[in-house]
């Protein structure tokens, strides 16, 4: 998939989505979270702090608002469930897409391939949250693709 395709599904798909008012964060209640969970959040169209949805975790480390942000925590967020149980298909199908991110043979992706690929390695082993039971299985498909393509 392109980057420009990934994108503006993206958009499209934030656009549709509605942010919940629960996903939403003051920056006085932003002090009583975690270091991890600060590190996760992402910033809305208005500059608001949310929890990452698989979308927005997706957006932030492919196209991130700020320098200052992670583009790595969001989606390792999401996996983990960190801020709010997903379901399982839900949690494959942003694997799935990280591991597409991983593989992606676009030159100016070399630092999303690396920051996918991390994504993956924190929710195997998080320091907080539920670790993603198929994060391992991505990262060895990720891996042996790369290298049964030669790509590295």
């Amino acid at each position: 998939m392109r980057r420009g395709t990934l994108l503006v599904a993206a958009v499209l798909l934030g656009a549709v989505t509605p942010w919940p008012a629960a996903g939403q964060v003051r920056e006085e209640d932003a002090v009583s979270l975690s270091w991890s969970q600060r590190r996760a959040l992402v910033l809305d169209e208005g500059g608001e702090l949310r929890f990452p949805t698989p979308e927005t975790a997706l957006r932030a480390l492919v196209e991130p608002r700020d320098p200052e942000e992670s583009r790595i925590a969001p989606a390792a967020a999401v996996l983990t469930q960190l801020f709010e149980p997903r379901s399982r298909a839900e949690l494959d199908a942003i694997a799935e897409s990280l591991v597409r991110l991983a593989l992606s043979d676009r030159a100016h992706f070399g630092q999303v391939r690396l920051d996918a690929t991390a994504a993956l390695r924190q929710a195997v082993r998080p320091r907080e949250g539920v670790p993603y039971e198929g994060g391992f299985d991505a990262l060895v498909r990720a891996y042996a693709t790369r290298a049964g393509t030669g790509a590295g």
